[in-house]
């Protein structure tokens, strides 16, 4: 009897360790820090998620439902194929290529804007194009799960060959990194590509944090800096979103210095921007390998 009863133990217990960890629901937006990333996905479940992460502008909101760790990675999808595929790949990959050439439409009108109100014509057109870009990027994830549906749902087998480019299995997924979140959380991702892996950044997202007509700061460079207009000082402690809504001059722009904590040191950077009360930007703050400052934006404007 009593070996009985610690054999039920023993079972109890190896039960309770193989035990899946529980799931949790929240949204996610997702924005690359260098080049825009077309094969990612994130795991729901088990099945991958195909995720365009734009580099531009963030991603279409993402409802996620799986283990408090979110992985994400590289889907394959080219190897497998079910009836009907051959045309969403291709109309995806069109898709792509028409929001990497919107994009870089868009970043050569802004670089050649004119400082003032010369130039708001130009960065007015830019924001425009990063909206139809916006639109393509979102197209191109919406025919890439539709692909993943029907290859999951099919009624025909899947075709199987060892031959070098000919479908051979399913999609393969590949995880490159990892971020910890919680139950009923909404997040921005920040993806940074590196050859080791990837690292994940996830900040607070909850609507209404970000208000129209503020800029929201991100500082990444790993020491704190400091935001100065018409000499008030803002803090910007490393990872730590801070909103700033900036007084503008009478043409409605705002002078901005993004300094060192040194009370003397020089500007890092120099900025003009134009507030609107329809509008919010974020401002990426990266330290570059000669130990500057690059500033990487993303606007939003509000939906009519």
């Amino acid at each position: 009897m009593r070996l009985g009863g610690l054999l039920t133990l023993a079972g109890a217990l190896a039960l309770a360790q193989t035990k899946a960890p529980p799931e949790i629901r929240c949204d996610f937006r997702a924005l690359a820090l260098s080049a825009p990333i077309a094969d990612a996905a994130f795991v729901t479940g088990r099945r991958p998620t195909p995720l365009l992460i734009p580099s531009d502008f963030f991603s279409a909101a993402q409802a996620y439902r799986g283990p408090a760790e979110l992985t994400l990675g590289r889907l394959e999808t080219a190897a497998a194929k079910a009836p009907g595929d051959d045309g969403e790949d291709a109309a995806a990959r069109q898709a792509d290529a028409a929001y990497a050439a919107l994009a870089q439409e868009a970043a050569d009108l802004v670089a050649g804007a004119a400082e003032g109100p010369a130039g708001e014509a130009r960065r007015r057109r830019a924001e425009e194009i990063l909206g139809r870009a916006a639109e393509q990027a979102g197209r191109a994830a919406r025919l890439r799960q539709d692909a993943q549906t029907r290859r999951a749902t099919a009624d025909a087998p899947l075709p199987k060959t060892g031959a070098a480019g000919r479908p051979d299995g399913p999609p393969r997924f590949t995880p490159r990194g990892s971020v910890r979140l919680r139950d009923g959380g909404a997040y921005l991702l920040l993806v940074a590509e590196d050859p080791a892996g990837w690292r994940v950044t996830a900040l607070d997202d909850t609507p209404g944090l970000h208000p129209f007509g503020t800029l929201r700061f991100i500082n990444l460079t790993g020491r704190p800096l400091v935001l100065r207009q018409t000499g008030r000082d803002v803090a910007l402690p490393d990872r730590r979103p801070v909103i700033h809504r900036p007084s503008a001059d009478e043409h409605g722009y705002a002078g901005l210095e993004l300094r060192p904590t040194d009370a003397d040191s020089r500007p890092l950077r120099t900025m003009r921007v134009y507030p609107e009360k329809d509008a919010r930007s974020t401002y990426l703050l990266i330290a570059d390998p000669a130990g500057g400052l690059t500033v990487k934006a993303a606007h939003e404007r509000r939906a009519p």
